[in-house]
């Protein structure tokens, strides 16, 4: 299947972001180079809201991953603002066309559509638009999808929270949450990993502990996993049974390693463990600003766009995460 075409559109960093950048990509080469073989990088960013940004992320996107020599990027989704979805997504792939091939999507809820609209648009690039790369593996519906590293032997698993229709009858589903047959996938699919020194990146949207069904289905999962054991997990909703789950994941012969948990839509950065888990959400590469968050987004300014690379030590399981633009720098064990 030949690439998408679209009008690609044209693409410059401002020169107030160069002395930042020429700082940040020097960093996370010396990180690289200290690591060698054990490091592996890759880009997040999240909540992009393309009609609120100032939309120079995805030339300095291009610079950092060309520079620094990086093989994949997760968008952590709320690509659209929600006016326009169709139309945003499109401009949103016409300005990252020169790094679509490494963009590994988790739709968020600005970026679904309700059932009494109809956008053509949206449903081609909600419906396995990166299908055309070899580079990625979608479910059968082509609605949740994992790509590999395989040099580096990382796994990138991008999770949907938003599918919003029922495994049963394809109605409409007003709430959010992970259904049966994605957590089936997940367990019987995407953590069936090629050899068991392979290590995990997954991303969903919502965060753990936010209103969403069955993230904590994903904690138990992810936990037995990595720790190479079975667990048996059985949840009824009486006020949402499409989100009713009966799962049976043994690991014990399996399982990998599990370095980070991503996610976006709260527009603050946050972290805590679950389960043994390291679950980490970033702040927004949008304008907007929220109170609880120590940082501030400022047009004209480096501040006007935030993502981060993360640079995972695999032999001492650490993570170096470098803000590009709002925000500082992290570091986390796992």
């Amino acid at each position: 299947m030949d690439k998408i075409l679209i009008e690609k559109q044209k693409q410059f960093i401002p020169e107030y972001w160069l002395e930042h950048l020429n700082e940040k990509i020097g960093k996370i080469k010396a990180i690289q180079k200290d690591l060698g073989k054990d490091g592996v990088s890759f880009g997040f960013i999240t909540d992009i809201h393309w009609n609120d940004n100032e939309k120079h992320s995805a030339a300095i996107m291009k610079k950092v991953l060309t520079e620094c020599d990086i093989p994949f990027f997760i968008n952590g989704g709320d690509v659209a603002q929600r006016e326009e979805i169709g139309k945003e997504l499109e401009e949103w792939r016409a300005a990252f066309y020169d790094v679509e091939e490494k963009c590994i999507l988790a739709l968020g809820n600005h970026d679904s559509q309700k059932p009494d609209t109809d956008d053509e648009k949206f449903h081609k690039f909600d419906i396995g638009y990166d299908a055309c790369y070899d580079n990625r593996r979608l479910s059968e519906n082509k609605m949740y999808r994992y790509a590999d590293d395989e040099e580096k032997k990382v796994r990138y698993i991008a999770l949907n929270t938003h599918v919003h229709r029922s495994d049963n009858d394809g109605r409409w589903i007003k709430e959010v949450g992970v259904s049966q047959m994605q957590i089936h996938w997940l367990v019987k699919d995407a953590l069936k990993l090629p050899e068991n020194d392979w290590t995990v990146v997954i991303c969903s949207h919502e965060a753990f502990g936010e209103r969403c069904y069955n993230l904590d289905v994903i904690c138990e999962i992810l936990s037995a996993f990595k720790n190479r054991t079975s667990c048996q997990i059985s949840r009824t909703y009486e006020e949402c049974p499409s989100y009713d789950i009966e799962i049976n994941a043994d690991f014990e012969k399996g399982g990998g390693e599990v370095a980070i948990w991503l996610s976006g839509h709260g527009h603050k950065d946050t972290e805590k463990v679950v389960g043994g888990i390291l679950a980490v959400r970033t702040i927004n590469d949008s304008m907007h600003n929220v109170q609880s968050s120590p940082f501030t987004h400022e047009r004209g300014t480096i501040t006007e766009q935030a993502f981060d690379i993360f640079t995972i030590d695999k032999k001492n399981h650490k993570i170096y995460a470098t803000r590009i633009g709002c925000g500082l720098d992290r570091e986390f064990k796992y």
